[in-house]
């Protein structure tokens, strides 16, 4: 009875200090917690980006066009509602997830998955984009330039697009000035030779336009004139191919076919729209290029052209059986007036690639 115990001032004191120590306590330890939750989130998108990736590469193997949706990804994780998805040639994964109010976000060029906190779901999803090819997009190339593309690929951020008409006037894939300048001799330099050396020198002249006419699209990060593969990547042909490495030799085969066919509406044709029609009445018009590719193939002005200028010529040795066809063949084939590949003349105009920022797309 005699024996002390804690006086109210004793009690009040402890209590005040555990105040104070819960008070300086809880906010590290949520903070611990809410660093625990966001970390365990990013590691279920890691996870499922890994997942979602291996599953579009085994469609790849039995379809030309995989389609693999969000919520179709087979994920064994934390399931997430609200998501989009998407894919780059490559098959590498840009993601969006919105999960209690945060956005969770990676392209292929992030080194990690994005966290933030102050987008809404619209934002956040809108990061994803569902292009497809041959979308027809509104974009500022820079400094208020506003032009068309046609969607060729999404790379994360990125969009690759095909501009939907020449620039400027034709030009010459390498004139014989640029020819000679670069070492070879235009005027004693024997088919075989030319031919060697166009490959070595590229499009000299063309690529030079190219520049020229775009100096101030400051908003674009890359651009270049198209190969021959970039544009038969489009054709139901190449998309058909099961060794694609051999396309150059199974296009010229198939080329050939119709050639020698003797079909007189192929042979005949002298038009866009008569081509096409005769290529596809023939059973050929899987080698045709979609049409968005081929249109708007005269400047403002006078100065008709027939086509626009690839990066590389053709294989001559490969092609010349067939490139008395008629000056079609080198737009390999009269695709709709498509491409061309022989240098020195100027009957093609400049038609680039771009790569631009999805922040830039107008509509």
């Amino acid at each position: 009875m005699r024996e002390k115990g804690f006086t109210l001032i004793e009690l009040l004191a402890v209590i005040v200090i555990l105040a104070v120590i819960a008070l300086i306590a809880t906010p590290m330890i949520m903070g611990v917690i809410d660093q625990a939750r966001e970390g365990a989130l990013k590691t279920s998108v890691r996870n499922l980006i890994d997942s979602a990736e291996l599953e579009y590469a085994k469609q790849l193997m039995t379809s030309q066009n995989p389609s693999l949706a969000f919520e179709d990804i087979p994920y064994k994780g934390q399931k997430f509602e609200k998501g989009k998805i998407s894919f780059d040639s490559k098959g590498q994964a840009t993601i969006a997830v919105y999960e209690n109010n945060m956005c969770l976000h990676k392209t292929p060029t992030d080194k990690d998955v994005i966290l933030d906190k102050n987008m809404t779901e619209e934002e956040c999803l809108g990061k994803v984009a569902t292009y497809q090819v041959g979308d027809k997009l509104k974009v500022d190339v820079g400094n208020g330039i506003i032009e068309n593309i046609y969607v060729l690929e999404v790379k994360g951020d990125q969009i690759v697009g095909l501009l939907d008409r020449n620039l400027g006037d034709s030009v010459a894939w390498i004139s014989e000035e640029d020819y000679n300048a670069k070492g070879g001799n235009w005027s004693s330099d024997s088919r075989e030779v030319k031919n060697q050396n166009y490959y070595t020198f590229g499009p000299v002249t063309a690529n030079r336009q190219l520049d020229e006419l775009t100096v101030a699209w400051t908003n674009v990060t890359d651009k270049y004139i198209p190969s021959m593969l970039d544009v038969l990547k489009l054709t139901e042909f190449y998309q058909n191919l099961e060794i694609k490495e051999e396309w150059e030799n199974t296009y010229v085969n198939r080329f050939t076919e119709i050639i020698s066919s003797g079909n007189e509406e192929v042979l005949r044709c002298d038009s866009n729209a008569s081509c096409r029609l005769a290529f596809t009445n023939a059973g050929y018009g899987d080698i045709l290029l979609p049409e968005w590719a081929t249109i708007n193939l005269y400047t403002t002005g006078d100065d008709e052209q027939d086509g626009y200028w690839l990066s590389t010529p053709l294989n001559y040795d490969l092609w010349k059986d067939i490139t008395e066809f008629s000056s079609f063949v080198g737009l390999v084939s009269y695709h709709g007036d498509a491409i061309g590949n022989s240098a020195g003349d100027g009957w093609y105009g400049v038609r680039p690639v771009i790569s631009i920022s999805q922040s830039n797309i107008l509509e």
